[in-house]
């Protein structure tokens, strides 16, 4: 019952501030989590928030986005945006803000998130999820 009070904080936590969510969350695997709001391991942490706290039918249903997409990092099924700004993977802990990220540009993948890619100039340069790299390498 314990373990289901802190994910409850926590969630809270994420409601009202998304950043406090980052901060107290520390993953340790792709499925554990170290919580410092209770001093606690969370296992299979991953599983657990989604279960209670994750409604992917509503937010498709009502002509939404699926709440968890596909980590840039990682490639779980479990990254999760906190309030349209700062994200979170439930599996590997990266934590990058909306400015870090953008969608593949590539023919193949139909716009994977990926990290946003910048040249020496401080200029956006076009960036590609792996399946449309290896797209363009073997064409």
């Amino acid at each position: 019952m314990k373990r289901i009070q802190c994910l409850t904080d926590l969630n809270n936590l994420a409601a009202d501030i998304p950043d406090e969510l980052v901060y107290y969350l520390c993953i340790i695997d792709e499925t554990d989590a170290f919580c410092h709001f209770c001093d606690e391991q969370i296992a299979n942490f991953a599983d657990e928030y989604i279960y209670h706290f994750v409604d992917r039918y509503s937010s498709i249903k009502d002509g939404g986005e699926a709440p968890l997409m596909e980590c840039p990092s990682c490639d779980y099924e479990t990254f999760l945006c906190l309030h349209g700004y700062q994200y979170v993977c439930l599996s590997c802990g990266v934590k990058p803000t909306q400015d870090d990220l953008t969608t593949c540009s590539g023919p193949v993948c139909a716009e994977k998130i990926v990290y946003r890619r910048q040249s020496s100039e401080d200029e956006y340069e076009p960036s590609f999820c792996e399946l449309c790299l290896d797209y363009f390498k073997n064409a």
